[in-house]
């Protein structure tokens, strides 16, 4: 852009100059994702100083807001920079258990997810896989591709719970007999354990007002494909550099790219509002909640 190789120490600076410019525009970022209907969430880990932390987004089609955290799960929602607490609309995510902690917002799981998990059921044998598999993708075909909602959805409903009972009862024929308890042994703690195909269809049945939301309600997706298209670059960011150095350096990341895909989404020219950034102390953002 200039004809000149910038110093690494100019580049740095202006980065500091955009994160601190840019605070302002990232609260209006948070405030209007909460105002909103319906928001998706996601995480990736990414490396800092050769140790794991975790960059968490919350996003949709107007607004993407990033955070880095130490946590994945609940520590990490329980921080000032999560928006996930306070959050009253729809959220969309993947069966994370962490997600269903919080009750004061209303949840709708990626069922893109789940149809990679039936098929890996499905490469096992196993017919009710292929079943339910089905029965999903005959929803999304007639609540047009996710844009719609189903006629008689509570009569789905009934039909779905009744295939995932039928399921988890062939598969609990299948688990391994345990043999009368011995007195002199130590009795062990927890829970036995169920395997991958009964633990996928307890959660099908704990959440299925969650995996079948899409079909329900116009304003919830099939996938949560915005939230992984969000948090994408930062995995190409990390193929070129492989880690950030320092956590003040992934936070300067997290705010700017924030703000840049929130530029893109309301077609904004995104060199004109960093100029614009970095040449004021108190940036006002050009898009409106």
């Amino acid at each position: 852009l200039s004809g000149y190789k910038l110093h690494v120490s100019t580049a740095v600076s202006t980065n500091k100059l955009a994160y601190y410019s840019l605070e302002s525009a990232e609260n209006q970022i948070k405030a209007s994702l909460l105002d909103s209907l319906l928001v998706h969430f996601d995480e990736t880990g990414i490396l800092v100083s050769t140790k794991l932390k975790w960059l968490h987004t919350a996003c949709n089609t107007l607004f993407t807001y990033l955070f880095v955290s130490a946590k994945r799960g609940g520590k990490a929602h329980q921080e000032a920079a999560s928006i996930l607490a306070a959050f009253r609309g729809w959220a969309v995510h993947d069966c994370y258990a962490t997600y269903f902690t919080y009750t004061k917002c209303r949840h709708a799981l990626c069922v893109a997810h789940l149809l990679r998990e039936l098929q890996a059921q499905i490469e096992q044998q196993k017919l009710w896989a292929a079943e339910l598999k089905a029965f999903l993708l005959n929803l999304y075909q007639r609540s047009d591709k996710g844009k719609g909602t189903v006629p008689q959805i509570a009569i789905e409903k009934q039909n779905w719970l009744e295939k995932c009972q039928k399921a988890i009862q062939l598969e609990e024929l299948l688990l391994p007999k345990t043999d009368l308890p011995d007195p002199l042994k130590k009795k062990k703690r927890g829970r036995k354990p169920r395997g991958k195909a009964l633990c996928l269809l307890d959660r099908l049945v704990l959440h299925s007002d969650a995996v079948l939301a899409f079909a329900e309600f116009e304003c919830v997706p099939f996938t949560n494909n915005q939230a992984e298209r969000d948090i994408r670059p930062v995995k190409t960011k990390q193929k070129v550099a492989g880690c950030f150095r320092t956590i003040e350096g992934a936070e300067i990341y997290a705010r700017i790219q924030g703000f840049i895909s929130t530029c893109r989404k309301h077609q904004l020219n995104v060199f004109n509002e960093l100029r614009a950034a970095c040449s004021t102390q108190i940036y006002v953002a050009p898009f409106g909640r």
